[in-house]
């Protein structure tokens, strides 16, 4: 819920003229009513997994978007390969509450009163490769090497960053480890409200 996110976005939509074709609110995610009107489509990117109660906040979004309006979003997943260390210490990294797998996000949503209609994973892969470079020093370097760099220069980065911020984004780079593994993956879904 961010103020400055949402004028940099309305500015933009001015920017672009859209400005009678595309409205942005601020609210709370979990808090959503058929007041704030209709839409045609919710986009998300990489938030739904920030947010408890994903069935509520599904069905507050059902509730303000049109028939055979759209939901779009992408979002981290667990798979059962995953250890629940590992799964906790992901949690911590990005701040998220417990991370859904494809077949629970599949329920949720039809529970909803979507539909799902496409589901990708390449794409989703796409996004979390441009946050991992976000985190590394020199984006040219590989999500291995800038590992390795954090496991060898441990204390000196300790001291540097603070151990939040170290062990965040040791655990940032792990995720995409953890996707090569197959113990989570990184995916798209599209679904249309019937």
């Amino acid at each position: 819920m961010s103020t400055n996110q949402i004028e940099i976005c309305r500015e933009k939509i001015n920017f672009f003229g859209l400005n009678n074709r595309i409205n942005v609110q601020q609210l709370n995610a979990l808090d959503i009513d058929s007041n704030i009107g209709n839409y045609d489509i919710v986009l998300s990117e990489d938030s739904f997994s920030h947010i408890p109660h994903r069935n509520v906040l599904l069905d507050g979004i059902c509730k303000v978007v049109k028939k055979n309006g759209l939901l779009v979003f992408s979002d981290l997943v667990k798979t059962n390969k995953i250890k629940s260390r590992e799964l906790s210490n992901q949690q911590k990294a990005w701040r998220l509450w417990d991370i859904e797998t494809k077949d629970s996000y599949v329920k949720i949503i039809s529970d909803s009163g979507f539909k799902l209609i496409d589901y990708k994973i390449n794409l989703g892969k796409t996004l979390l490769k441009h946050h991992i470079d976000k985190d590394m020093a020199n984006g040219d370097c590989s999500p291995d090497i800038y590992l390795n760099t954090l496991k060898n220069d441990k204390k000196q980065l300790l001291k540097e960053w603070g151990s939040f911020n170290y062990y965040r984004r040791y655990e940032r780079l792990k995720t995409y480890k953890y996707i090569e593994e197959g113990k989570l993956d990184y995916n798209y879904f599209v679904a249309i409200k019937d």
